[in-house]
């Protein structure tokens, strides 16, 4: 037993060993939720924040905090995720996460980092604590701030995944190790699917009580892998609901918490012990129970880290106003200087009154020597008893008065001090009073970063009360009487009840005013001995005021009397119309606020005018006629006492003359598309550009009469109405708006004049590299094209198109062929030869572009390569089909617009340089798109569908040839078959059979009663060989199609199936 307890902790000990060498070189991972988890919750939590508090953060400081939260995992960070709310704890040895927020040397020390001695205490590049983010907040550096706070509502985030609350280490990367199901769950999860409406901040007293109090609450609540049910009393596997589910045929439970399904129960029973037990598992099929979990614990820590950003600002403001993180910003070598000092004064042989030295270094520099006692705190450094233990640094006793703590006996001999919740008190031995004799106390200098504590050479005379007991003579001068600067002639009446003083007295004195009815306000006099005292309030009336000044004392100055007179006028009137003292009429009604009842008096021009202010506060005054040029106007409003208000002064000017015209150039009429010369654009986007004119505010562009934008500049766009003249004209402006329009231009805009209809990007049957583009003109217009151009999107192609396309009712007449090359591609007359590179078989976005001078639009385009993952239709080999544009109406980066030419025999008029058939239109309209065999009748024009219902229509002559049967799947002259059976293949009756060569073929006579409503059809179509051995061809396709065969003479056939109704 002995030897295999040692071997247990030998291999126990050596796995600890290789675990934390694997983990020291970062090869496996113990975060929580991946990186960016955290920065999605992160943004979340900013968002749902700013939602109910107002921006608060600008995009660079939200993504500066979203960083923030993301690499607070690099680095071996990680190691101080952890914290056990019962236990007080983190993982092996290191930071709980409670330690690890506030830690600000552990943090700039961690890895590779080192806060050098003279460096001050918040400028590590690792730190990134609590204290950090306010600290760089309050004092400037907000961005560096937020990146500090990402890092600490990482931690807050990391509080809720239970692996990291109930001590449970999950060591794993590249699958290998103990995965966490939770952290593996959520790593692909994001913003959408948190549900967070509703959601509140918490309230914090501090950072630590937010990481505590999410910690309980997911360890309370939540389980890991290897704590279900051990090791902590909550979640209780007795306080659970269960729900029955169903699993392989056996039965298994979810066992239900406070926030949804926590675990899943396997009931494994021993029928021969007549017993049974449970298996637990955190993982189901639907992801159920990480769902849920996912689901509460993501909107805890969205509403923990809302109150994480709300106890931030809280304690920004906090430290902006008491400075002291700032304070405790010092180095290392200045914090143990100082400490030093203190180690000087502890260690004096003079116990009483080196300690009594130093409360006064203490009442004389509190806020530099707090500083110094925190941060020597933050690095570790011992402090002296005298400081720790004594009245220097009790943070209850740090507003005692200096009267207190030099409160001693008159002599002493020896004296104890004794730390009590109540001021200090020394106990002497035995008393003596011996001759008053001086003792010099040496120089205590206290030396910092940024400058030197020097106090004088004090004279110690026991009984004199310097610095012992005895107590200085009380001050009993009185202050000189203070002296009042402003108001500064008391004799003027004020207009206004709220009256600023200002003067001097004796420094830090307290200056205080008072009125005749015993209304007083005081204010404290600076070291330079100046005071002053804002919107001091007084009635209208004529009031007596005293003046006094109070020394640190209590003695009272002489008084200072004055007398205040008050009289109040009424407010200068508002003119609130016109907006703008420039106009273009010569009557205006002028309108304006004051008090009501109040008269109102208006001085236009020569003219004077009053009427009395309505209740609502509103008057209004008519101009009268005004001239041309500027004319003084005042308002001013008179009270029931006769008191007038300052007046409203100002001029107003009226100009009636009109600015200058321009000439409007529209650049697409310059540039016309039509041959004509008249006016054509290719867009509905026009570009207008005009004469700059003196004096001119603005100008505005109308559209058939209705002004659609202004501008400043002397040149923009309009957007007009396709297929459709318009008048378009630009007004000139002045600034009372006086306007000129200019000349007229009307422009007819046609949105994609001409396209690309056909792309023989394969070339032909006899060369792959003749390929052919095909253009058509969708105008009435013969359409100039020497501003046209082609290139493909990635510029490989690009070339210029010459000549014109024209118009008629054919389509021969309408299309434009450009041949690759050479002249031979086709037996077509091209329009244009040109030399391109070769066309990618693996697709090419093609632009057919409108190009001239500062003008450039695409006119169409074919789909872009990724529409298609290539080109959208056609072959490069075999027959080398071409790619059509089914619609010239519909725009060509529709990708369902195209299609591969089908072969018909629309074409084989036309031959390659080989004499091959070009399968494709050249200069004629798209291919039908029909199938490789079809069958139509009348009033239908289109193939029938695979299963469609449909009404043919029967002809009252037998011979009217009604139904077109397509077998383009067989070249032209080729003998096939076309029938038609009543029934389903193998159970039917032949209703026709027709003998045909030709891909389409018309025939007459084919729809009669042989065809009941609602009977199924099938068309059947078949080759027909020549030969002896083929002549029972027919029948055994008879004999197949209805039944009475199982098989067929050859496998060159095709059918359908179609549904004939009456």
């Amino acid at each position: 037993m002995e030897n295999r307890r040692s071997i247990k902790y030998l291999i126990s000990t050596i796995t600890l060993i290789i675990l934390g060498l694997v983990l020291l070189f970062g090869f496996l991972k113990v975060e929580a939720y991946t990186v960016s988890t955290h920065a999605e919750l992160s943004r979340v939590i900013v968002a749902e924040y700013e939602k109910q508090r107002g921006e608060t953060f600008s995009f660079s400081e939200t993504s500066a905090i979203a960083r923030g939260s993301k690499e607070e995992d690099d680095k071996g960070r990680f190691f101080n995720h952890f914290y056990d709310p019962v236990r007080g704890v983190g993982i092996l040895n290191n930071d709980a996460s409670t330690q690890w927020v506030n830690n600000v040397v552990g943090q700039a020390s961690w890895g590779l980092g080192k806060l050098k001695v003279n460096d001050v205490l918040f400028s590590g590049a690792g730190d990134y604590t609590w204290e950090r983010a306010v600290y760089e907040y309050a004092h400037g550096d907000k961005q560096r701030a937020a990146e500090a706070l990402g890092h600490v509502l990482h931690l807050i985030q990391d509080a809720t995944v239970p692996a990291h609350v109930r001590g449970d280490l999950h060591p794993s990367q590249w699958g290998i190790g103990d995965k966490d199901h939770h952290e593996d769950f959520t790593r692909s999860l994001g913003a959408n699917s948190m549900e967070v409406s509703g959601i509140r901040a918490k309230y914090f007293s501090n950072i630590e009580q937010a990481i505590t109090e999410t910690a309980q609450f997911t360890q309370e609540n939540f389980l890991s892998k290897d704590t279900i049910f051990k090791k902590y009393a909550m979640p209780k596997r007795e306080g659970l609901k269960l729900d029955l589910i169903k699993i392989g045929g056996d039965d298994q439970y979810f066992g239900v918490g406070n926030y949804g399904k926590i675990v899943r129960i396997r009931l494994i029973k021993d029928w021969g012990a007549n017993s049974s037990k449970e298996e637990y598992f955190l993982t189901d099929e639907k992801n159920q129970i990480l769902t849920e979990n996912w689901n509460a614990l993501s909107k805890h820590a969205v509403s923990s880290g809302m109150g994480v950003l709300d106890l931030f600002f809280r304690e920004v403001e906090y430290e902006k106003q008491e400075r002291v993180l700032l304070s405790m910003n010092r180095s290392r070598s200045d914090t143990k200087r100082f400490v030093r000092s203190l180690a000087f004064i502890r260690d004096s042989k003079k116990g009483a009154v080196t300690s009594l030295a130093a409360a006064d270094v203490y009442e004389l520099n509190k806020e530099k020597m707090d500083g110094y006692y925190l941060a020597a705190e933050a690095y570790g450094i011992p402090v002296p008893v005298i400081a720790r233990d004594s009245a220097l640094y009790n943070q209850e006793k740090r507003l005692q008065p200096a009267s207190v703590i030099l409160a001693v006996a008159s002599a002493v001999e020896e004296a104890v001090y004794e730390p009590v919740e109540t001021p200090p008190v020394l106990k002497p031995k035995k008393v003596v009073v011996p001759e008053p004799t001086p003792v010099s106390v040496p120089k205590i200098v206290f030396e910092t970063s940024s400058e030197l504590i020097v106090l004088p050479d004090p004279i110690f005379t026991p009984g004199t009360g310097a610095y012992g007991g005895g107590g200085a003579p009380p001050d009993t001068t009185a202050p000189d009487a203070p002296v009042i600067s402003i108001p500064s002639d008391f004799s003027v009446t004020l207009n206004d009840a709220d009256v600023d003083f200002s003067g001097t007295a004796e420094a830090d004195a307290t200056v205080t005013i008072t009125q005749a009815n015993s209304t007083a306000t005081s204010t404290t006099v600076d070291g330079t001995g100046a005071w002053s005292i804002s919107d001091f309030t007084f009635p209208e009336a004529t009031t007596n005021i005293s003046v006094t000044a109070t020394d640190s004392a209590g003695n009272v100055s002489d008084e200072v009397t004055e007398s205040v007179m008050v009289v109040l006028l009424p407010d200068m009137p508002v003119l609130t119309s016109p907006t703008s003292l420039s106009v273009a009429t010569t009557s205006v009604s002028f309108i304006g606020t004051g008090d009501a009842g109040n008269i109102l008096t208006a001085t236009i021009g020569a003219s004077i005018a009053t009427t009395t202010i309505d209740g609502t506060g509103a008057w209004s005054v008519p101009s009268g006629t005004l001239v041309e040029g500027d004319t003084a106007i005042s308002f001013k409003q008179t009270d029931s006492d006769g008191d007038d208000s300052t007046e409203f002064a100002t001029t107003i000017t009226v100009d009636l003359t009109a600015p200058a015209g321009t000439t409007l150039t529209v650049l697409e009429c310059t540039n016309t598309l039509r041959n004509d010369g008249d006016c054509l654009g290719g867009s509905t986007t026009i570009n207008l550009s005009w004469d700059a004119v003196a004096d001119v505010d603005h100008y505005g562009i109308s559209v058939e009469g209705v002004e659609v934008s202004t501008t400043n500049a002397t040149s923009t766009t309009a957007v007009l109405v396709d297929l459709q003249s318009s008048d378009v004209i630009v007004t000139t402006y002045d600034a009372v708006g006086n306007s000129t329009a200019s000349n007229t231009v009307s422009v007819e805009v046609f949105d994609s004049p001409v396209i690309i209809t056909e792309v023989a990007w394969g070339g032909t049957i006899s060369d792959d590299e003749h390929e052919w583009i095909e253009l058509y003109n969708r105008t009435s217009y013969e359409l100039d094209l020497s501003n046209v151009r082609i290139r493909s999107e990635d510029d490989d192609i690009n070339f210029s198109l010459t000549g014109t396309i024209g118009t008629s009712p054919w389509w021969l007449s309408k299309t434009y062929l450009i041949e690759r090359a050479t002249e031979s591609v086709t037996t077509r007359a091209s329009d244009l030869i040109e030399t391109w590179d070769l066309l990618s078989d693996s697709g090419e976005e093609l632009l057919l572009e409108f190009s001239s001078g500062s003008i450039s639009y695409a006119l169409d385009q074919t789909p872009a390569v990724s529409g298609c993952s290539g080109w959208c239709a056609g072959e490069g080999t075999g027959n080398h089909e071409s790619m059509e544009r089914i619609d010239v109406n519909v725009p060509g980066t529709t990708t369902s617009n195209w299609q591969k030419n089908d072969g018909y025999p629309i074409s084989s008029q036309y031959k390659d340089s080989g004499g091959n058939n070009i399968f494709g239109t050249v200069k004629k309209e798209s291919s039908q798109g029909y199938p490789e065999v079809g069958f139509y009748c009348d009033p239908y024009t289109s193939p029938f569908d695979e299963g469609g219902t449909y009404s043919p229509t029967i002809p009252a002559n037998i011979a009217t040839r009604n139904c077109t049967y397509l077998s383009g799947i067989w070249d032209s002259g080729l003998s096939r078959r076309g029938a038609a059976y009543v029934g389903v293949v193998g159970s039917s009756t032949q209703a026709l059979i027709h003998v045909q060569s030709a891909e389409i073929a018309t025939e007459n006579g084919d729809i009669d009663s042989r065809f009941p409503d609602g009977s199924n059809v099938v068309m059947a179509f078949w080759r027909a060989y020549s030969g002896s051995s083929h002549s029972g061809d027919d029948a055994h396709f008879k004999a197949y199609f209805e039944g009475t065969a199982t098989t067929t003479p050859h496998d060159d056939f095709r059918f359908f199936n179609w549904i004939y109704s009456d």
